[in-house]
């Protein structure tokens, strides 16, 4: 289990302890925050975990049931607290292993789990007071009750109500029960004919008395889900908000504008493995409620961005789990009102030191200050996107093929990769860069590239896959790394956008990734040990396996990544916090005339000649380092040219270099690397050109050393800052470049 105290930027993981060796099948398992919870101080229950205790082989070693552990030190630990057995379901018939649906937990701190068999919709009830358990009936119906799976929900005046997809129709029916799961009423079907027939994948949520919402996806009728090959699929919300009244009424609405799934839909779990059915959805559906405004918050999983054939032995599109949320119509709380009050922002500033791996297991790993994302932004270009990732010390990328997997998993990193994903125009594109173990071993540079994302696939199961693949993605024209910032261009022809367009594109959900990608293979003979069963008495044992050839699903593993924001083209773009720019401003009284053609500098009646202060800032002009107040100092700012300067504040180590890039014009006529600070004088500065050629070095004064260089052409100029002292150096790096005035 995960936990986490800071909006999710560290989590701290703890194993749910004391699981029948005998049943290693853990299932369905649901997590629910207890109202009454008081954190690590207290002695309350926090929250619970509920999961469905398998067999082994079909084999009955013990009776199933599900499984209920607590916390009572806010998810620190887990302890078992009881376990839900049912003389109708649990037993030794495999065939009566229950499917559980999501817990709840009331005003008095009782736990209430759905589940079912078949036809049979049941809730169990908890009391943590009198440690007991109860067992109630909520319908016995004519077709399966499943479809998956069941959903409870409870209200503020602990209101039950129970929701599923009944078999045959395929329709949402709703059921309550205001006297703690005695009595249940009458099912009601919540889905409208027409275009939400047939659905699959209920989840619902409950607010104020009475206010309930239940969230499913449906196409219109067909006779089920399996049958469905040429429909498109929504995502719907039926809301009430008079649900435990004799008589609900319930509106619909349609949550997505765009289908999220084409086709058929398959809802028998593993089974659709072996069936060879679609169920690449999953069961993601899900709804809360934010207690600010009483506004609903979903999330769900999509892979409708483009239209699909039906499947037949072919491929099926990779999904997204998405996530949006109410901005308008009636709060889930009585007495608010819905506010839209989300705060947009389009960039990401990211924590500091959240870079540790292994997330999880029996201790965290340790940071990795290579893939340690701090910002995260987009820029328009006249020809593209850029996308800036800028990390906590990239003066080598390399460190990051130092991700390590945790105890039991002895591979190497085989690819870091840094990935900007982004949703436009109703596709999905990325880009970034790699660096490949086996590149780096021939002394090839990193590789930058953009496109789609690709898919990763083992037994049926279907990962994102970043990078380089070369099927999904294209060499990028522009891709650089600029100090600690990763800049990675893709083309506007290529997300099918027209920049001089009246109306700019959106980029939603723009989330930058550091990809750690193992290696899937052991080549060399290693020894691993596996727990295990004996095969005569079912006891635990652990195996140890020796092999030359160990076979790994190599999926890329999240080292960090930033939260999510979204960009409109043409957006002005923040610099990250550790970078300024300056525009020159050589007129600086407004009056239309430069500076060095103005005798009157400040318009304060005086001649120049005559005038100690040009700029009025009460600084005599032989001791004010910048006489026009623009950021850019005198020594480097001619009143003839216009000069624009970048600058950034760095630190740097004993016996470490870092490359910051230039990017310019065919109109520059002059770029000055400047590095200031204490000791900066001993730091080394130089400039190379597009074509990787030295073609200035610095020379150093006491606090600062300073290279200028003429350009001979546009494009990517780099400029290398060495501190071959074995101290730390702290320093400001202020590239310049100098144009004409147009």
């Amino acid at each position: 289990m995960g936990d986490s105290q800071d909006d999710f930027q560290t989590m701290s993981c703890s194993k749910v302890g004391g699981t029948n060796p005998l049943q290693p099948v853990q299932d369905r398992q649901w997590v629910v925050a207890s109202p009454l919870a008081d954190g690590p101080s207290g002695d309350g229950i926090d929250a619970y975990i509920t999961f469905r205790r398998g067999l082994i082989n079909a084999t009955p070693l013990t009776e199933t049931a599900i499984q209920i552990y607590t916390t009572r030190d806010g998810g620190a630990s887990y302890q078992p607290t009881g376990e839900i057995t049912d003389p109708d379901f649990f037993g030794f018939d495999n065939q009566n292993v229950s499917q559980t649906g999501n817990p709840v937990v009331d005003s008095q701190g009782n736990l209430w789990q759905s589940y079912y068999f078949g036809t049979l919709a049941k809730v169990a009830k908890y009391d943590p007071v009198a440690d007991s358990f109860e067992v109630f009936e909520v319908a016995n119906r004519p077709a399966d009750v499943g479809n998956v799976f069941p959903t409870l929900a409870i209200d503020s005046a602990d209101n039950l109500y129970y929701g599923w997809i009944e078999g045959g129709s395929f329709d949402v029916l709703f059921s309550k029960s205001t006297d703690s799961a005695v009595t249940w009423s009458d099912p009601v079907r919540v889905n409208a004919p027409g275009d939400s027939e047939l659905a699959v994948n209920p989840y619902m949520v409950a607010g104020s008395e009475g206010r309930v919402a239940i969230l499913f996806n449906a196409t219109e009728g067909e006779t089920s889900p399996d049958g469905a090959d040429g429909k498109a699929w929504h995502l719907y919300l039926s809301q009430s908000l008079n649900a435990h009244t004799a008589n609900p009424s319930f509106t619909q609405y349609q949550v997505t504008d765009t289908p999220l799934h084409f086709n058929s839909i398959c809802t028998g779990g593993l089974g659709c493995t072996l069936s060879g059915g679609d169920r690449s959805l999953l069961e993601f559906n899900e709804v809360d409620i934010d207690r600010m405004d009483g506004s609903m918050v979903f999330i769900f999983a999509d892979n409708g961005r483009e239209q699909q054939p039906p499947l037949a032995g072919g491929d099926i599109p990779q999904p997204y789990i998405m996530a949006t949320r109410q901005i308008t119509g009636n709060s889930m709380i009585a007495g608010k009102s819905v506010q839209n009050t989300l705060p947009r922002t389009n960039f990401a500033q990211d924590r500091e030191g959240d870079s540790t791996y292994p997330k999880a297991g029996t201790a965290e790993g340790p940071e990795h200050p290579a893939m340690d994302i701090l910002f995260s932004r987009l820029e328009a270009t006249e020809t593209g996107v850029r996308a800036y990732m800028t990390m906590k010390d990239l003066s080598d990328p390399a460190d990051a093929l130092d991700v390590t997997f945790g105890l039991g998993d002895p591979r190497l990193t085989d690819k870091a990769i840094w990935v900007t994903r982004f949703e436009v125009n109703e596709k999905v594109f990325a880009l970034g860069m790699d660096v490949d173990r086996t590149a780096l071993t021939g002394q090839v540079e990193p590789v930058f590239w953009y496109g789609t994302p690709g898919v990763a696939r083992s037994s049926g199961i279907k990962r994102s896959n970043y990078g380089h693949q070369g099927t999904h993605t294209s060499d990028a024209d522009v891709g650089f790394i600029d100090g600690d910032t990763i800049v990675v261009e893709i083309p506007y022809d290529e997300m099918g956008i027209d920049p001089s367009a009246m109306d700019k594109p959106v980029f939603h959900s723009v989330v930058t990734f550091a990809l750690a990608h193992p290696d899937g293979t052991l080549t060399d003979q290693t020894c691993l040990d596996f727990p295990g069963l004996d095969d005569d008495e079912f006891t635990p044992i652990v195996e140890t396996i020796c092999s030359d050839d160990f076979n790994y699903f190599n999926n890329q593993r999240t080292v960090d990544a930033s939260k999510a924001y979204d960009w409109t083209l043409g957006d002005p773009t923040p610099l990250p916090p550790n970078e300024d720019e300056n525009s020159d401003d050589d007129d600086f009284d407004d009056d239309g005339s430069r500076d060095d053609t103005d005798s009157d500098d400040d318009n304060d009646g005086k001649s120049d000649d005559s005038d100690s202060d040009d700029d009025n800032d009460g600084r005599s002009d032989d001791s004010d380092s910048d006489d026009d107040n623009d950021g850019i100092s005198d020594d480097h700012d001619s009143e003839s040219k216009k000069e624009t300067q970048r600058t950034k504040y760095r630190s740097s180590n004993g016996n470490s270099s870092s490359t910051h890039a230039m990017v310019v014009d065919t109109n520059a006529l002059l770029l000055i690397a400047v590095a200031e600070g204490v000791g900066a004088e001993n730091l080394q500065v130089e400039i190379y050109n597009p074509a990787g050629m030295l073609v200035a070095s610095s020379v150093a004064t006491p606090g600062k050393t300073i290279a200028t260089a003429v350009p001979l052409g546009a494009g990517t100029y780099a400029v290398k800052v060495t501190n071959p002292t074995d101290g730390k150096l702290d320093y400001e790096l202020k590239l310049i470049s100098r144009t004409n005035w147009l």
